[in-house]
């Protein structure tokens, strides 16, 4: 019993360890002090000007380096729209693909000075990031917006309360609350379970895609053409993913790991489904607004070498990512045009 005991304390020690060291946080990133609500908004942001572990909160309470509020004559400034897998927690400063994208640009056009805001905000949704860009993206002079949506996860809790079900998708024990490690095992433990019954229909939600999908396309088509409307140059991403509708129903199990944990009331064909009839409305944006579509998400291979979980890269898929986006943009037109607007030309 004590050396279980003690193997069992050296563990928890060190998850706490690497857990401070990732996101500077000892407990979770959701319980930091790092966060406030904004009294205008309602809005969860980061406390600016700290470090966060790996991640650097620069002066506007943003991941990534130090800008000014009003950029210098000739700057071209690109601002990146998202949630947690634009953020990246995960990735180390300057890996991330939003700054790694803006680093190929500015090593391709030397002559030429870019600048950044990644606005990936943990949980937000196309709605947060409209009320977010409004309230504090709106005055920054932003050029060219890259905006990778990430409303999938809020979209079937909403419907999963429509029809009842209790979204907590996990309530921890009372242990659990106090060690990492025993929240972590549970945590595990409770993905294994519902591997058992992830493509069974039975007790879950009735997904209602053209539902869900219209009040995704009202958002996403709000968002879009504020944008547009205030004279930026918008690219919106599709929506990737480790899992995958070509997989084993093995490697489906594997990589479902944390959607399957966060939306329990979801059978994985659906979740597959959802994903797909997203990247549907994505794809239909260029038919009623001057925007370009990014599949660059879409590229990097399914596995544990590119994906940390279901849906955020690795530090290869990150670079992978960076590497896509960049070599996308620079075959769009319309990315050409708006640096030559902007007096950035092709060396």
């Amino acid at each position: 019993m004590g050396l279980t005991l003690g193997m069992f304390l050296v563990g928890e020690i060190g998850l706490r360890l690497v857990q401070f060291a990732k996101f500077g946080v000892e407990e979770s990133v959701e319980k930091s002090s790092a966060f406030y609500v904004d009294d205008v908004t309602g809005l969860r942001l980061i406390n600016p000007n700290r470090q966060l572990g790996q991640v650097r909160i620069n002066n506007l309470g943003y991941r990534g380096p130090d800008i000014p509020e009003r950029k210098s004559n000739g700057v071209i400034r690109i601002l990146f729209l998202g949630s947690s897998t634009t953020y990246e927690a995960n990735i180390t400063e300057g890996k991330n693909w939003p700054h790694m994208t803006v680093n190929l640009l500015s090593k391709f056009y030397p002559d030429c000075r870019f600048d950044f805001i990644n606005a990936g905000q943990p949980g937000f949704g196309t709605k947060t990031l409209l009320t977010l860009y409004n309230s504090r993206l709106k005055s920054l002079d932003v050029d060219i917006a890259i905006l990778l949506p990430g409303d999938i996860n809020q979209d079937l809790d909403w419907l999963a309360a429509e029809q009842g079900f209790d979204t907590r998708h996990y309530q921890p024990s009372a242990l659990a609350s106090l060690s990492i490690l025993w929240a972590k095992l549970e945590k595990n433990f409770r993905i294994i379970e519902l591997q058992r019954s992830a493509f069974s229909h039975a007790g879950k939600l009735r997904l209602d895609l053209e539902l869900i999908q219209g009040r995704f396309r009202d958002r996403l088509q709000r968002l879009t053409d504020t944008l547009l409307e205030d004279g930026l140059t918008v690219f919106v991403a599709q929506i990737g993913s480790q899992l995958r509708r070509n997989q084993t129903p093995e490697k489906q199990l594997q990589a479902a790991n944390t959607n399957l944990f966060y939306m329990p009331h979801v059978a994985l064909p659906d979740l597959i489904a959802t994903r797909e009839g997203y990247n549907e409305v994505i794809a239909e944006l260029p038919d009623y607004n001057s925007v370009d579509i990014l599949h660059s998400t879409l590229l990097p291979p399914a596995d544990r070498n590119h994906y940390t979980d279901t849906m955020h890269f690795t530090a290869r898929g990150s670079a992978l990512m960076a590497d896509a986006t960049f070599k996308e943009l620079m075959a769009l037109p319309r990315f050409q045009q708006r640096l030559q607007q902007l007096g950035c030309t092709t060396p």
